[in-house]
């Protein structure tokens, strides 16, 4: 099992989601960050623009989180490294949006 530390810039509210290498969660500085779950070095973040209080969900190589500022977005875990952007898709919604994991 690691054993690492990572301050992010703001508070975490939410449950990591973990995929093969990766973990991932937002946190209250609006940004969602990407570790590597060996040595919890920062792979990459995102601004989301507002906190991101809810947990992530990864399906494949797509995370999906939601932001304090009613948008839900679609981030390529592994687009980042090999072209410099990540962001499949950005889009609002008409409420708040919270994803809690169930057991």
């Amino acid at each position: 099992m690691p054993n690492w530390k990572y301050k992010a810039g703001g508070a975490i509210f939410s449950s990591p989601a973990i995929s093969k290498n990766s973990v991932v969660f937002g946190s209250a500085e609006g940004y969602v960050h990407c570790l590597n779950i060996n040595n919890g070095k920062l792979t990459w973040k995102y601004k989301a623009g507002a906190a991101v209080l809810g947990s992530p969900l990864i399906n494949g190589d797509t995370v999906f989180i939601g932001g304090s500022d009613n948008s839900f977005i679609a981030l390529n875990i592994k687009r980042e490294i090999l072209s410099g952007s990540f962001l499949d898709w950005k889009g609002r919604l008409s409420a708040l949006l919270y994803c809690m994991k169930t057991k």
